[in-house]
């Protein structure tokens, strides 16, 4: 078993890095006060991700009268900065998979529920009984919190394929029978092999884990629940969605529902953000 965890391991550290700004510009992705400037400088740096931007802002969905051609354009006339940065973070991460010969993994949902996860965790972490102060990092543990799926089945495309399959059994009890880890450890191995903070990889890293204490539980548990409610969103089950319950010691009944009504509010728009991070 030791010999097959090694393998599984080295297989998912060799799926090959972001570019060489991707810690600068994640770091940019998830903080309200970045640089509008900066990001769209860095931004221009890559063509691919400039092609990508340049296709959503001239999408039927953003309706303009005159073709967009340059990345200023789309970001400060169409896109807007928060959307810019979560369709960026998507495209600089999906770039590294090739998921072709995997058709049970679901693109839309994958990012519907990553970005679901990344906003809603983005507005609660303030909201709590002991408030996260991590916004940028939380962000971008939500955006990532469910990459290990990408990546296994990027690895192994047969078995992921095969687990992927709607049944009874959880994805992680699946994922830990064929690799000896579930899906959540392989996107923290691959992140952290990225050379990503801390505060980043031990929030995905511990997802499962309901023991975790300290700052470091807390950000767990905001994105474990915030993917609970997120993938729950995306099932459209609002009558549990909107029963849902957290103990008071971590946040209050009224803050959790004014929490879900923002992100219900917020639904159609992610949900076409997420098919244009598919594409």
């Amino acid at each position: 078993m030791g010999d097959s965890i090694s393998n599984h391991i080295r297989k998912v550290r060799e799926i090959s890095a972001p570019p060489e700004q991707f810690g600068q510009l994640l770091q940019m992705i998830g903080d309200d006060n970045s640089d509008l400037t900066e990001l769209v400088t860095l931004l221009e740096l890559h063509p691919f991700i400039t092609a990508r931007l340049l296709q959503c802002a001239n999408s039927a969905y953003f309706r303009q009268a005159g073709e967009i051609d340059n990345v200023r354009d789309a970001v400060i006339r169409v896109l807007g900065l928060s959307l810019t940065r979560s369709l960026t973070l998507a495209f600089l991460v999906s770039d590294s998979f090739d998921l072709n010969k995997v058709s049970n993994f679901d693109g839309h949902r994958h990012w519907f529920v990553a970005l679901v996860t990344a906003t809603m965790a983005r507005e609660m972490a303030p909201r709590l009984k002991n408030p996260l102060d991590q916004a940028p990092a939380l962000y971008s543990a939500g955006m990532l919190h469910n990459l290990g799926v990408a990546a296994l089945a990027h690895c192994f495309p047969e078995q992921m394929n095969q687990a992927l399959m709607t049944d009874t059994v959880s994805l992680s009890e699946k994922t830990r029978r064929l690799f000896h880890l579930d899906h959540y450890q392989a996107g923290a191995l691959l992140i952290r092999s990225w050379n990503l903070p801390k505060t980043i990889v031990e929030p995905i890293l511990h997802l499962r884990n309901p023991n975790l204490h300290g700052p470091s539980g807390s950000a767990v548990q905001l994105i474990r629940l915030c993917s609970n409610l997120a993938n729950l969103l995306y099932k459209k089950e609002f009558h549990t969605l909107r029963n849902y319950s957290v103990p008071p010691s971590f946040m209050s009944r009224i803050s959790l529902e004014e929490s879900i009504f923002f992100i219900e509010g917020q639904c159609r728009t992610l949900d076409e953000i997420s098919r244009m991070m598919s594409r």
